[in-house]
């Protein structure tokens, strides 16, 4: 009997943590602009910040963004023209996507920084960050604006209920669309190696031939002088030039 009770008491507790859940005004995903204000919670598909410039920034402060408390089906910020987004979703608490990562850019040509909003995201699950074609990312090896920019939406993904990596993926086009820093700085690395092993092998191949020169000399050998045909003693053994010798003596 006490089981019984207990299994209604816990059924309570759990009717009444899902009561916000259950409350929420739900929407499909889709392109903010054709979102209906006062969504909460945003399933089945992504909720997309799309093709946004000067001409369409007021969707952004049409208040759909700020309602919203969790999206479940995943954020992408794609094709905008905007050089940042700050804030733009100042409420939310849940942001994952099981079917794919959290938050995707994609080809946005001037960002430069990007904040969700002010407090720590929970809930945040499967690939954090995917970049496909995003100049932001690359823009962070020469950029200090989007340097740090990178780093505080690292931080805030890492702060919060994330067991992925922060960067899940970067699409093969990020891989090839090196800045021009990084090309001059692996081109001086390679001829600076290149020099420093050119260097190595000469002083090796110097102290070879060095060595191999001093174990093959040899003392030099003593040889007795060798005497010429005009060499007093030999002259004195001639015995035509001695009496020739001997007649200037004569007087």
């Amino acid at each position: 009997m006490a089981a019984k009770y207990l299994f209604y008491i816990l059924a309570l507790l759990v009717h009444l943590l899902r009561a916000d859940d259950t409350t929420l005004r739900t929407c499909i995903g889709g392109p903010v602009q054709n979102l209906d204000i006062g969504c909460q919670k945003i399933t089945l598909e992504p909720l997309i910040i799309q093709k946004l410039n000067g001409n369409k920034i007021a969707v952004l402060n049409s208040g759909k963004l700020e309602t919203i408390i969790e999206i479940r089906a995943g954020l992408v910020v794609s094709e905008n023209d905007l050089p940042g987004f700050l804030e733009i979703l100042p409420n939310l608490k849940v942001l994952n996507n099981d079917g794919g990562p959290a938050l995707t850019f994609f080809k946005n040509k001037n960002l430069k920084s990007f904040k969700i909003g002010k407090g720590t995201k929970s809930g945040i699950s499967g690939e954090s960050v995917v970049f496909k074609d995003e100049p932001f990312f690359s823009d962070a090896y020469e950029s200090a604006e989007s340097y740090k920019a990178l780093l505080d939406l690292a931080t805030e993904f890492k702060t919060s209920n994330c067991y992925a990596p922060f960067v899940g993926k970067i699409t093969p086009a990020e891989v090839e669309g090196m800045s021009t820093f990084e090309i001059v700085y692996i081109v001086v690395v390679a001829v600076f190696s290149l020099i420093l092993i050119g260097v190595l092998f000469a002083i090796i191949k110097c102290d070879y031939h060095a060595l191999g020169k001093l174990g093959k000399e040899k003392p030099r050998e003593h040889r007795p002088r060798e005497y010429t045909t005009k060499s007093p003693m030999n002259f004195a053994m001639e015995p035509h030039k001695r009496s020739h010798y001997n007649s200037k003596k004569e007087y």
